[in-house]
């Protein structure tokens, strides 16, 4: 159902989309995967297992935060908003949580730093938090103490400069097309503390959502053929890395059409069912995954396959432990549960 500038999400669309967004999450914790913590000695890691992660962080899971980008902008134009009202809503959907979060890591740390049992683990630089102006930076700094929420931080700017993207689109639909596919080569970069990737994917949003007529033809593509284009794109991908930026557009489009169509087989009840703790793995994955990762490799020879069998498992049994704890703490703590997600 459309309107002058607007789509109704229907349910068909919405299970499709809560499915998207769970593949993107899944795909991040495996992202976050490859960082390795700060250990007492050196780490050897085989040439094999670091191939093998930038392939699987750079050109398989590389869809992932663009998606995400897309996403937001297509959820946020397709239907009609206030400046006023969108903000009070991103309030307490971005900026509550955000808040909330941060403050759960800094008294987290605060406190396993001031045990003596606890302190050596998290004596490392990422942990400390001095003073005042470490408070400070930990929530206002570009990259916030729990890192992963950048994003948060980029998609508040965006909502904040929603209604003048999307009347500079109205206005100049080509010119702005143009400006977007400049943004890609970052020969210049926006000027407003968004990252340039951030930008033009969820102006893309606003673009599926204004041209949505012409876009449904795509609903009827072929998935493996889709997945085909996709996966050629990736290899180009891994082949020039850096070197065609203009890639990143096609390869991110590609794959989120290729994923939202197979989203449509992967959308049963357990899936979808899993699909409402994706926020929930978002904001508490990645620090309980690096906490994991060290005590284990503190406790077991790195061999190469026991560094393989880390970096493949430690991913599944943190997505199965935030999915868990989310399940029970809305069930147990539902207004709980709601503030740190922001009401989703």
């Amino acid at each position: 159902m459309r309107t002058q500038n607007h789509i109704m999400i229907d349910q068909e669309l919405s299970k499709r989309l809560d499915v998207l967004k769970l593949i993107f999450m899944v795909m991040v914790v495996f992202i976050h995967s490859t960082a390795l913590p700060e250990l007492p000695f050196e780490l050897q890691v085989p040439r094999f297992l670091e191939f093998g992660k930038n392939i699987i962080r750079n050109d398989v899971c590389g869809i992932a935060v663009p998606g995400f980008f897309f996403i937001s902008g297509l959820l946020l134009y397709s239907k009609d908003f206030k400046w006023t009202e969108n903000m009070k809503k991103k309030a307490r959907s971005i900026l509550l949580p955000y808040f909330l979060i941060n403050s759960f890591w800094i008294i987290f740390f605060k406190l396993m730093q001031s045990i003596e049992i606890t302190a050596s683990y998290f004596g490392g630089e990422n942990y400390q938090i001095v003073g005042i102006q470490g408070i400070i930076k930990a929530y206002c700094a570009p990259i916030p103490l729990y890192y992963p929420f950048w994003f948060l931080r980029d998609l508040l700017i965006l909502n904040i400069l929603a209604n003048v993207i999307k009347r500079i689109v109205d206005m100049l639909p080509v010119l702005s097309m143009i400006m977007l596919v400049v943004l890609c080569f970052d020969i210049v970069k926006v000027p407003f503390l968004v990252s340039n990737s951030s930008l033009y994917m969820f102006v893309l949003g606003y673009y599926t959502i204004k041209y949505w007529s012409k876009v449904e033809i795509l609903k009827r593509a072929n998935v493996w053929y889709t997945g085909l284009i996709f996966s050629g794109l990736t290899m180009v991908r891994f082949c020039f890395g850096g070197q065609l930026p203009i890639l990143m557009m096609f390869y991110s489009l590609s794959g989120i059409l290729f994923y939202y169509l197979l989203s449509g087989y992967l959308k049963n009840k357990k899936v979808l069912w899993c699909s409402q703790f994706t926020f929930f793995i978002y904001a508490f994955h990645e620090f309980y995954e690096a906490m994991i990762k060290k005590m284990i490799m503190l406790m077991f020879p790195q061999y190469g396959i026991v560094q393989t069998l880390e970096y493949f498992l430690i991913p599944v049994v943190v997505l199965g432990g935030c999915i868990a704890v989310g399940a029970m703490l809305k069930r147990k703590r539902y207004r709980l549960y709601c503030l740190l997600c922001g009401s989703r």
